[in-house]
């Protein structure tokens, strides 16, 4: 099964123990053989399980030898939450993603990819004070347990990529704000921090920042997903 298929099939599974009171894991057993498998390791693989105290990301250099480069490494658990959130939010209109993106945070501030889908939804919807507040509660959750004082993080990872687009998602609902010399302060440090670690600065964060401009077009009708 693909990230998407395993998700509704388990959200399917939790249906059926509400449904049917059945414990765990009967209800999933059940779902995997209306689905037509023998169990439901058959059905969905071996899935990597998360503990509530493993970090989603160790911070590692990317040169032993030298403090000039590092990058954000996902545990294998975060890799399949991250896949799953992308899978459910994948098309979902705005209010929808947020939603789901914000509910993954209320268990683990310091996931990334929910910040960076949530904070996304947020500001497409103009929801800019609640944006910058998501993406700041993110970012001080990843300062205090993951990064070090100084990092050094360059754009060669997908995690660091959506730590520094979440950085960019604050300097748009900064602007939005109308809270013009704080984005300007971000973005100068932010362009700075790429420079000390080898990326083109000036050249990502306004690739970036154009980005956000797509986001703010009408969202199409579901008929026009068809």
């Amino acid at each position: 099964m693909n990230d998407g298929q395993r998700l509704y099939a388990r959200h399917f599974a939790m249906r059926l123990a509400k449904a049917l009171a059945l414990e765990q894991p009967a209800a999933h057993d059940l779902a995997a053989r209306l689905y037509g498998a023998e169990s439901w390791l058959a059905l969905a693989g071996n899935i990597p399980f998360l503990p509530p105290d493993e970090p989603l990301y160790t911070y590692r250099k990317t040169d032993p030898w030298t403090d000039a480069r590092a990058a954000l490494h996902p545990s294998t658990g975060c890799v399949r939450l991250a896949a799953e959130l992308t899978a459910l939010t994948y098309l979902a209109r705005p209010d929808a993603r947020a939603h789901a993106a914000r509910h993954a945070l209320t268990r683990r501030p310091d996931f990334l990819t929910a910040a960076r889908i949530a904070v996304d939804a947020l500001i497409e919807q103009g929801a800019d004070q609640e944006a910058l507040d998501c993406a700041n509660r993110t970012l001080r959750a990843v300062s205090r347990t993951i990064l070090p004082a100084s990092p050094r993080l360059d754009a060669s990872s997908p995690a660091n990529i959506e730590y520094f687009r979440l950085r960019c998602a604050r300097v748009i609902a900064l602007r939005q704000l109308e809270r013009f010399d704080d984005a300007d302060d971000e973005k100068v440090e932010l362009v700075a921090e790429l420079i000390e670690a080898g990326a083109t600065g000036e050249a990502l964060v306004a690739q970036w920042l154009d980005e956000y401009r797509a986001t703010q077009e009408p969202w199409p009708q579901a008929t026009t997903c068809l």
